[in-house]
């Protein structure tokens, strides 16, 4: 989505939500998910020929995600992603304590 202009990105999620309401929104977010596991099982069995599946219904849990988040409130989200985001961090540290590997390098931060 780093393509799309987040304006004109957020404009049509919004205008979805109101358009087809919550209920159906909320609805198709969980149809969106399902397609995805799916595609991934797909994926599983077929390998590489089921990729582009996998990539199109990213993209749609990715919009759906985003209808989601500007309809519960993205700062809170943003919040908990960061919360989850330590946590994930915390365990590889801990499993390579476990396994004794040395500290690796995520981007920029040293995790």
């Amino acid at each position: 989505m780093e393509n799309a202009p987040r304006e004109n990105l957020d404009a049509v999620c919004r205008a979805a939500f109101s358009h087809y309401g919550t209920e159906l929104q909320l609805d198709m977010a969980q149809e969106e998910c399902g397609e995805l596991i799916a595609a991934i099982n797909h994926f599983r069995r077929k390998g590489t020929e089921a990729l582009y599946d996998v990539r199109s219904e990213i993209a749609d849990v990715k919009i759906m995600v985003r209808q989601l988040e500007l309809h519960f409130g993205v700062t809170d989200v943003d919040k908990i992603v960061q919360n989850k985001l330590r946590r994930v961090k915390e365990h590889i540290r801990n499993d390579r304590k476990d396994v004794g590997q040395q500290t690796k390098i995520i981007g920029q931060d040293r995790i």
